[in-house]
């Protein structure tokens, strides 16, 4: 009698792991079908992207790293931000870095408008960068900023930079 069990939960057992192989097969072919591997990578370049993110205690601020690809997905567009190092600031900014033998240099402070949140290549069709490239002798600094007002960013300015929302704090920089 005890045979007899053993081998009805033994085949039990194989039984219930052959259908969820079955199931798993069934599964992962459907969402080759689906075209899930495209999907795949973007949420693994997501979940890059949000660990790209560290917290300045001294300025009471989160930053992305400097030179790390930031992807912020909406329903209509996934947008791709490169971020890059400014000179004395932590962290990573949206913007193509400094130039150097510009005669001037100005800075866009602004929403996600001003960060090119929507362009299919913000570097590229974004508006501050298309000035910039009209205007040769002008280098602009892009710090717009998704999903904040003003308020917010005043305040975040002011902690990066001390004195910047204010006036001539990011004088010092360029």
């Amino acid at each position: 009698m005890t045979i007899i069990k053993s081998r009805t939960s033994l085949f039990s057992i194989l039984m219930l792991i052959g259908l969820a192989l079955l199931a798993e097969a069934l599964a992962y072919t459907a969402w080759r079908i689906r075209d899930g591997s495209a999907r795949l990578e973007e949420y693994q370049a997501l979940k890059r992207s949000a660990r790209s993110y560290r917290y300045h205690g001294d300025l009471g601020v989160v930053l992305p790293f400097p030179d790390v690809e930031i992807i912020i997905p909406s329903p209509e567009f996934t947008d791709r931000f490169l971020t890059r190092r400014l000179p004395g600031l932590p962290g990573g900014f949206f913007d193509d870095g400094l130039d150097e033998e510009a005669d001037v240099v100005a800075v866009a402070v602004g929403d996600s408008f001003t960060r090119g949140v929507g362009s299919t290549d913000p570097e590229t069709y974004g508006w501050v960068e298309r000035v910039e490239r009209s205007l040769e002798w002008l280098d602009i600094v892009n710090l717009g900023n998704s999903g904040t007002g003003q308020l917010q960013q005043f305040y975040f300015y002011d902690r990066v930079a001390p004195g910047s929302a204010g006036g001539h704090g990011w004088a010092k920089f360029f």
